[in-house]
């Protein structure tokens, strides 16, 4: 339901959505998407800052993961080089 909502650009349902699923206690992985997808659509609102701190939590609480790999790609693309490391 949420990439649904973000995918069409209505991101204020999609942002109460991700916050449902913080309250439900997600598992770690679920939980990360949902701070890429939320970073994601603070770049798109052209909130830089606050979508480039979601993508360094991301980084640092879960290096080794699939969603890490995604925000350090987006981070690089940014210009955040020193974010990134493994």
């Amino acid at each position: 339901r949420t990439l649904a909502y973000a995918s069409s650009g209505d991101f204020a349902h999609a942002r109460e959505s991700i916050a449902d699923g913080r309250r439900s206690g997600l598992p770690e992985y679920e939980r990360m998407e949902l701070l890429y997808l939320e970073a994601w659509m603070d770049l798109q609102d052209g909130r830089t800052v606050q979508a480039s701190a979601a993508l360094r939590k991301i980084v640092s609480e879960c290096s080794d993961g699939p969603t890490a790999e995604k925000a350090r790609k987006v981070l690089e693309s940014l210009g955040e080089t020193k974010e990134v490391k493994r």
